[in-house]
C-alpha cells in the first residue's frame, strides 16, 4: 500500500516536471514572458492543492483502517468468552490431555465465529492480509491448528466451517508467499481433514482464481491505496 503511494506522488511530480518543461520551451515563453510565468505560478499551485487533497484523503483512509482494526480488535480482546478460550489454548500449548469440557465448546463456537467474519471481510476485499496478519494470525493459527479443537469440534462440523477452512487456505498461502512460518504446522488442518478441499468456498478453479486474486489485487481493499 505505501509502494502505491509512493507511486503515485512520484507521477504527480513528473508531470508537474514535465508540464514546467514544456511551458518553459514554448513559443510563449518569448512572446509573454509575464503571462507565462502567472500560468506557471497558477499551474504549480492548482497541483500542488492536488497534492493537498490527495494526502488528506490517504491520512482519513489510513485513520479509518486504524480504527476498524481497532475495533476488530476490542471485539476479540473484550468478549469473555473468546479471552477465556484463547487464555485455555495459550496455557496448554502442546499438551496431549485435552484440557477442554464440553461446557467449553459454546465458547470455542464464539472463537470460531469471529475468524468466519475475518474470512468474509477478507473474500469481499474489505480486509487485507497485510492487515490483520501480525495482530491476528497467531491467535488464529493457535486454534486452528489444535488437535482437540480440530477433533471435537472443526473435523466432525467440517461442512458448517466452509468460510474458515476457505481463511486457513489463504492465510497459510499468505504466509508461504512472504516467508513467514505457520505456527503449529505438523498438525496443519489440511493435513488432518482428508476433506480438507471439499469444504473450501467455491470450486476447485474458482478458488485457484481466489488465490490469484489475494496475490494480484489485493488493491481491492476498502482501505487499500490501490483502489
Amino acid at each position: 500500500m505505501r509502494n502505491r503511494s509512493k507511486t503515485f506522488l512520484i507521477i504527480i511530480i513528473i508531470f508537474m516536471v514535465i508540464f514546467i518543461t514544456s511551458l518553459i520551451s514554448s513559443n510563449n515563453v518569448l512572446t509573454n514572458k509575464y503571462e507565462t510565468v502567472k500560468d506557471l505560478i497558477g499551474s504549480i499551485t492548482a497541483i500542488i492543492g492536488v497534492i493537498a487533497i490527495w494526502y488528506q484523503m490517504k491520512r482519513d483512509k489510513d485513520l479509518t483502517e486504524a480504527e476498524f482494526i481497532n475495533n476488530l480488535n476490542n471485539t476479540f480482546t473484550t468478549n469473555p468468552d473468546i479471552k477465556y478460550i484463547f487464555a485455555k489454548l495459550q496455557n496448554n500449548r502442546g499438551s496431549k490431555a485435552d484440557p477442554f469440557i464440553d461446557e467449553d465448546m459454546i465458547k470455542v463456537v464464539d472463537y470460531l465465529t469471529f475468524f468466519e467474519t475475518i474470512s468474509n471481510l477478507i473474500q469481499r476485499h474489505v480486509l487485507n492480509f497485510e492487515m490483520i496478519n501480525d495482530l491476528f494470525s497467531y491467535r488464529f493459527f493457535i486454534i486452528i491448528h489444535n488437535i482437540h479443537i480440530q477433533d471435537r469440534e472443526i473435523i466432525p462440523d467440517n461442512s458448517y466451517y466452509g468460510n474458515l477452512y476457505t481463511l486457513h487456505k489463504l492465510w497459510v498461502h499468505y504466509r508461504k508467499k512472504n516467508n513467514l512460518d505457520i505456527p503449529y504446522e505438523s498438525i496443519s488442518l489440511d493435513k488432518r481433514d482428508p476433506d480438507y478441499s471439499k469444504y473450501l468456498k467455491g470450486s476447485k478453479n474458482e478458488f485457484k482464481n481466489k488465490v490469484r486474486l489475494f496475490k494480484w489485487r489485493k488493491t481491492n481493499s476498502l482501505f487499500s491505496d490501490n483502489k
